[in-house]
């Protein structure tokens, strides 16, 4: 392995305002690398830098998918005001996973 393969700074930013976009989209880091078709090299290290929690790429990534999650509940919450029941049923559902997940993190640290 190479110095400029240790430094895990080939790619720089060039792909953060992708990454964050399909993040949004709730897409897996598996299938951003499958859409964006990088080299192996830049794909590797990209699949890196996006398991690590405090790279810039962790950070893109978890920003868009808390946004395309925000964005969900904005408009599910507009529909249960007017009234549909799907949207209140799906509301209250989301609801309780979000409680859920907030008490496995308090608990047990996932």
């Amino acid at each position: 392995m190479t110095e400029k393969n240790l430094t895990l700074n080939n790619i720089g930013d060039k792909y953060l305002n992708q990454v964050k976009s399909f993040g949004a989209l709730g897409y897996s880091i598996g299938r951003i690398l499958e859409l964006l078709n990088l080299p192996d090299s830049e794909a590797t290290e990209l699949k890196l830098r996006m398991s690590m929690p405090e790279d810039i790429y962790n950070k893109a990534y978890r920003q868009g998918c808390a946004i395309g999650e925000y964005n969900v509940d904005v408009e599910l919450h507009k529909q249960a005001e007017k009234g549909d029941i799907d949207s209140i049923k799906l509301e209250e559902e989301r609801n309780m996973i979000k409680k859920e997940d907030k008490l496995k993190r308090e608990l047990f640290g996932v």
